[in-house]
């Protein structure tokens, strides 16, 4: 259970108000992460209001985390909850194939080298979930992948293609 003197009124961006708990802050990300209590969805929260993690866009603005090692991010979301007997397992309580997903889908050299950096910390399975992704990136080869990224991309569908 959620501790009651650490959840917060705030507001989405569409004006609603929610309950909302902190699990992730840093200056370095200007945003905070945390839970939409009544709606056990992540969030994160800029001054200007919450975003849902509801959707493949809303996670474009989780890049940020990729600059963090996985395990990292998981010390950070437990710390807060330490008091509470809570426990978050990044791969099972957290969206972390979207984060990926998303740093995959940018179109961006270094959020696509990071999202690898996730990736390589995931699990079989959790690659195969990836895998059109992984497959989608490689074939834009030139336009703003650098080779190393290309060869990276390329040795991890020849290991997933094995695996099926």
């Amino acid at each position: 259970m959620l501790d009651s003197n650490k959840i917060e009124l705030k507001k989405t961006k569409d004006s609603k108000n929610i309950q909302w708990f902190t699990v992730l802050q840093s200056k370095k990300l200007r945003f905070e992460t945390g839970i939409l209590v009544r709606e056990n969805e992540w969030g994160i929260a800029f001054e200007s209001g919450v975003f849902v993690l509801n959707n493949p866009r809303a996670y474009m603005y989780t890049l940020p985390l990729l600059e963090f090692s996985l395990k990292e991010i998981e010390y950070q979301i437990n710390e807060p909850l330490k008091g509470m007997d809570i426990n978050v397992n990044i791969f099972q309580d957290f969206p972390v194939t979207e984060v990926v997903r998303a740093g995959l889908d940018s179109k961006s050299e270094y959020w696509a080298t990071l999202a690898m950096d996730w990736y390589n910390d995931f699990q079989i399975e959790d690659k195969l979930k990836l895998q059109e992704y992984i497959l989608a990136v490689y074939k834009q080869k030139g336009s703003w992948i650098n080779q190393k990224l290309y060869h990276r991309l390329k040795k991890e569908i020849g290991i997933l293609n094995r695996l099926i």
